[in-house]
Order: structure tokens, then C-alpha cells, then sequence
């Protein structure tokens, strides 16, 4: 998924819930939780420029559950807030997961037991 598509299919799912800019930011505020996650950097938010997105699907959805969720915060609206938390958290419990499985560490060390 890249930047402007989480933004419009945030916008379909809360229209007019927040500004176009406002839902960059908080998409590209998971992207940089996510970086944190797999370790990588990622630097501003590149909008209204378009930019790919760390996590692929089908856990993409993450973001725009995220994008919702904040939106539903800044309107006050705590049930749809929670609701959105709840799917979000969900979808990028999910995407760490994967990421974790499929990144482990090499065993550096081996033991022997005397």
C-alpha cells in the first residue's frame, strides 16, 4: 500500500472525519512505529507526495484503522475510537508477528554441555 492510497481508503471508511494532511500524519506516524519494529529509519512524512508503506498486506489495513482511530480521537468520538483501536492493534500484532517469524536472528553461539 503507498501513502495516498491509506489516506483515501481512510477517507472512505470516516468521511470528512479529518484533513487530508492531518491522516498523513497519522499514517505515516505508524509507518515510523513500525520502522521501529524492523529496525529501518524512516524520515518525514513525505505528503502530498506519494510513498510506499512498510507493512504489506494483508496487514495494510493497519493503517488505515490507525488513520481512522486518530481521526475518531480528534472528534471526540470515544466508541468509534475504540473500535478502530481495536482493529488497528489486530492487524499490526499480526504484521510484527510475520516480521518476527520471518526475521529471526541467527544463532551466533553454540553450547555444549559438559
Amino acid at each position: 500500500m503507498y501513502l495516498l492510497e491509506a489516506i483515501k481508503r481512510a477517507e472512505e471508511l470516516r468521511p470528512g472525519a479529518g484533513s487530508e494532511e492531518y491522516t498523513a500524519q497519522s499514517v505515516w506516524s505508524l509507518e515510523q512505529i513500525f520502522a521501529g519494529v524492523t529496525g529501518k529509519s524512516v524520515g518525514e512524512c513525505p505528503y502530498p507526495y506519494d510513498a510506499p508503506l512498510s507493512i504489506g498486506s494483508p496487514y495494510d489495513l493497519a493503517y488505515v484503522y490507525y488513520a481512522a482511530a486518530q481521526n475518531d480521537l480528534s472528534a471526540g468520538d470515544a466508541e468509534l475510537y475504540d473500535l478502530d483501536s481495536a482493529l488497528y492493534n489486530a492487524a499490526f500484532s499480526a504484521a510484527a508477528a510475520r516480521f518476527r517469524r520471518n526475521n529471526r536472528p541467527k544463532n551466533s553461539v553454540n553450547f555444549k554441555t559438559v
